[in-house]
């Protein structure tokens, strides 16, 4: 069963909440792990946490249709827009509340 996955202690810490995207083939599973986000290839059966972390634990994480734009939002607020190409932060925004739910529109705009 594809979805038969149990999260445990991941390089650390422990995934305790935020949601779980896929990508667009569904090979990859990208989930918040406290500050960090982590990419669980689904296929080959291995993980990497990506090289970038927030100030704060990931509430939201959503990814852009194309699959190479990752926006995360950690739960004071702050917002990450993440390049999954090269794996780095592009640009920090900060809201003046706690974002509950992000989601990229269908034609990525």
């Amino acid at each position: 069963m594809k979805f038969a996955y149990k999260f445990s202690n991941l390089l650390g810490t422990v995934y305790h909440k935020g949601n779980l995207v896929f990508t667009a083939d569904d090979n990859r599973l990208l989930s918040p792990v406290g500050n960090r986000v982590t990419a669980f290839d689904l296929k080959q059966n291995k993980s990497q946490t990506l090289p970038f972390e927030a100030h704060k634990s990931f509430d939201v994480i959503a990814l852009s249709p194309n699959g190479i734009i990752l926006l995360g939002v950690t739960e004071d607020g702050e917002a990450l827009l993440i390049s999954l190409i090269s794996k780095s932060i592009l640009h920090r925004h900060r809201f003046n509340r706690k974002v509950l739910d992000i989601k990229f529109s269908p034609d990525g705009k």
